[in-house]
């Protein structure tokens, strides 16, 4: 087993991060602490950990039996800032209305082309009480 805390350049835990066992469909999300673990069997591997906003990182590990692996993270902001443009609308015509409406008037044909797709997904999650302080106005 695997597990550790992952936490920003400040020591803020960061939740939700991707844990995953590279070239493979393994791992699991980090909590709102920060927290991660992964039973893994002996072996060799390379983890990866990923959050927007944040530098992909990949870890190798090797787990041995019964043994529990602490593996610590501390990842870079990687904030990206994207390009901004305005939509403007020539005359009373509704461009995007009239795609959207297409689109609708077309989604039979779009389910029969993807229906031979199929997902299958499972993911571990937890829900956890934090208690909030009242705040004394709203705005």
């Amino acid at each position: 087993m695997v597990k550790g805390t992952i936490r920003d350049s400040s020591g803020t835990a960061i939740p939700y991060v991707i844990v995953a066992v590279k070239n493979s469909a393994y791992g699991c999300n980090s909590n709102l602490a920060g927290e991660y673990f992964l039973e893994l069997k002996p072996g060799n591997y390379i983890l990866t950990f990923s959050q927007l906003g944040f530098a992909t990182q990949e870890h190798p590990v090797t787990i041995s039996d019964d043994k529990v692996v602490v593996l610590n993270i501390k990842m870079k902001s990687d904030a990206k800032v994207l390009a901004t443009f305005d939509v403007v609308a020539k005359g009373d015509r509704d461009r995007g209305k009239e795609i959207m409406k297409q689109v609708i008037d077309h989604r039979g044909d779009y389910w029969t082309r993807c229906r031979i797709t199929k997902c299958n997904t499972y993911q571990k999650s937890s829900l956890e009480k934090v208690l909030v302080e009242k705040p004394e106005t709203l705005w």
